[in-house]
């Protein structure tokens, strides 16, 4: 999945799906910040396509994600709508290899 994002505001999904609460990071301190909050898609690596739909939870590279820290230039996603399940993690760990294993309303 690639860790690149293009970020785009959608207008409300045609599905019933609530926004999780995101509060800004106290760490957080690059321009990224800005995007806490946003909607998001997530593109795979190959063709580009728009593989999940999520929001930025965190744009901290000290952040912990399934028990890995997050990395300069990445954001922590709460999955809102995987399209493509069997898309493997940009960054796989002990927890998932791909979105569908994850889960909706998880983060990446």
């Amino acid at each position: 999945m690639e860790a690149w994002m293009e970020m785009q505001q959608h207008a409300q999904s045609t599905q019933n799906l609530s926004s999780p609460t995101i509060t800004k990071s106290a760490q957080a301190s690059s321009p990224d910040v800005i995007y806490i909050g946003k909607r998001c898609d997530l593109l795979g690596w190959g063709n580009r396509d728009v593989v999940a739909r999520g929001q930025v939870h965190e744009v901290n590279p000290n952040a912990v994600v399934h028990c890995e820290p997050l990395e300069e230039g990445a954001f922590v996603i709460t999955l809102i709508e995987i399209i493509h399940p069997d898309t493997p993690l940009w960054k796989e760990d002990r927890f998932a290899s791909t979105l569908g294993e994850v889960g909706p309303r998880s983060l990446v």
